[in-house]
C-alpha cells in the first residue's frame, strides 16, 4: 500500500514504472469481478503477527465524591462528584463523556445499593428489580467530568479505554467521602454496598448512633 494505491512489491523501488491499483478500484474487483483475479482467492482482509514490548495500555484517572449522610436514619446522598480522566487521545468527545457517566453511575449503584443476597439454600432472594436496586437518574448527581489525554505510546492512534474508568473510580470515591463523613463519630465502613443499615449499625458500634 502506497499513496492510496495497492502497488505490486516490486515496483515500490520503481515509482515511474509502478503496477498500481487505486484501493476504489481494488475493492471494486474483488467485490464485483472477482472471477477475474485467476488463482487468487479474493479478499480484502490481511493478517500480520508481531509482538509489541508493551502490549497493554490503562485508564489514568481520580474521583472525588462528596456526600451528606441522615445519621438518624442511614441515608447516604451524593451531593456532588468530580472526576478527571486520562482516556488518552479522544476522538469522540461525547461518547467518551457518555462511557464514564454511565460507568459513574453502574459504580455509584454497586457503592450504595446493588447486592446479591441468598438463602441458606443457595437460592437467590433478588431476582428481580423490585428486589435488587439500581441507581436511577434521580441517584446520580450532576457530574462534573474533566479530561486529560497523554497518547498511550505503544497503542496505534494513542487510545485508551474510558468505560472502566467511571466503573472503577465510583466505589473507592464513594466510600472514602462516607468514611470521611463518619470519622467525627468514630464510625468506619469496610464493606458495600454502603446501605441505611449499615451505616447506623456503625454509628451505633462506634457508640455514637
Amino acid at each position: 500500500m502506497a499513496r492510496g494505491r495497492a502497488v505490486a512489491r516490486r515496483s515500490v523501488a520503481a515509482p515511474r514504472c509502478w503496477r498500481r491499483v487505486t484501493l476504489a478500484d481494488l475493492a471494486r474487483t474483488v467485490h464485483f469481478r472477482s472471477t477475474e483475479l485467476k488463482g487468487l482467492e479474493p479478499s480484502l482482509e490481511a493478517t500480520v503477527h508481531f509482538t509489541n514490548a508493551q502490549p497493554w495500555t490503562f485508564t489514568n484517572g481520580a474521583h472525588l465524591a462528596v456526600v451528606e449522610i441522615d445519621v438518624d436514619s442511614g441515608r447516604v446522598r451524593v451531593l456532588r462528584y468530580v472526576a478527571v480522566d486520562d482516556c488518552g487521545r479522544i476522538v469522540n468527545p461525547a461518547l467518551v463523556e457518555g462511557q464514564i457517566a454511565g460507568g459513574i453511575a453502574q459504580g455509584l449503584g454497586g457503592a450504595l445499593m446493588e447486592h446479591c443476597a441468598y438463602d441458606d439454600a443457595g437460592q437467590p432472594l433478588c431476582g428481580t428489580l423490585m428486589d435488587y436496586a439500581v441507581p436511577t437518574a434521580a441517584d446520580v448527581p450532576p457530574l462534573e467530568l474533566h479530561h486529560l489525554e497523554t497518547p498511550a505510546p505503544s497503542i496505534a492512534g494513542g487510545y485508551k479505554g474510558a468505560g472502566e474508568a467511571g466503573t472503577t473510580g465510583a466505589p473507592a470515591a464513594i466510600l472514602n467521602a462516607v468514611n470521611d463523613a463518619l470519622a467525627p463519630f468514630g464510625a468506619a465502613i469496610t464493606d458495600q454496598p454502603i446501605t441505611p443499615e449499615r451505616v447506623v449499625n456503625a454509628l451505633r458500634e462506634s457508640g455514637r448512633g
